[in-house]
């Protein structure tokens, strides 16, 4: 992450990010390209948020940050979609469930999410469903207005489900919730449960039918 700034205060180490609206440059002779500019002084930014940057713990393994809220863990993600890093952004949804109301600053940066509407890749779609599940029990989830469609993202997973990253790929638990955010479309099953016909997908153990 190279628009941070590493604080050292004795054993501690923190990182300040500034949270400023992201952009991806477009580049015709790399379409994969994963450079990233700020967008600074957005008027929307400076309404929403109370604070200009998040200040993550360091770990002391020295391995990945610790998040102070979920609007910090959702621009860390943010972040890490940006750079592509859809494993990274995946592991900052584990256990980040939460069933309280959406704040003013963590419904901006759900919103800074739109800019990332052409990005088709396997693990993006899974990264969706996931971000959509997590938020499923907050008050405010039917007006959190998410940048994309539960039920194409669901589509578009089980499509490309082998060529998605066996971490960033949806569970079982998480497969039928979602099943019940898009009744229309498919849900996945194990493989293993009898009675069912399915369709296995590489090695993978889940499968999809038809609902």
């Amino acid at each position: 992450m190279s628009m941070c700034l590493l604080l050292m205060c004795g054993v501690w180490c923190l990182r300040q990010v500034p949270n400023h609206a992201l952009h991806r440059q477009v580049v015709q002779a790399c379409p994969f390209n994963t450079d990233v500019s700020q967008l600074r002084g957005k008027l929307s930014w400076r309404r929403c948020l109370t604070t200009r940057a998040y200040v993550y713990t360091v770990h002391s393994s020295r391995c990945y940050l610790q998040p102070p809220s979920l609007g910090a863990r959702l621009y860390l993600a943010l972040t890490r979609l940006y750079s592509r890093q859809y494993v990274a952004a995946a592991k900052l949804l584990a256990g980040a469930d939460s069933d309280l109301p959406i704040t003013h600053e963590e419904a901006w940066v759900l919103r800074q999410f739109k800019g990332l509407a052409h990005d088709t890749h396997p693990d993006m779609h899974a990264f969706r469903i996931r971000l959509s599940l997590t938020l499923q029990f907050s008050p405010d989830a039917q007006n959190a207005k998410l940048p994309w469609d539960t039920q194409r993202e669901m589509k578009a997973y089980l499509n490309k489900l082998q060529h998605t990253h066996v971490y960033c790929r949806v569970s079982t638990t998480q497969a039928l919730t979602s099943g019940r955010l898009c009744p229309d479309q498919v849900t996945l099953l194990r493989s293993k449960k009898r009675g069912d016909t399915y369709t296995h997908l590489a090695q993978s153990t889940y499968v999809a039918i038809r609902v």
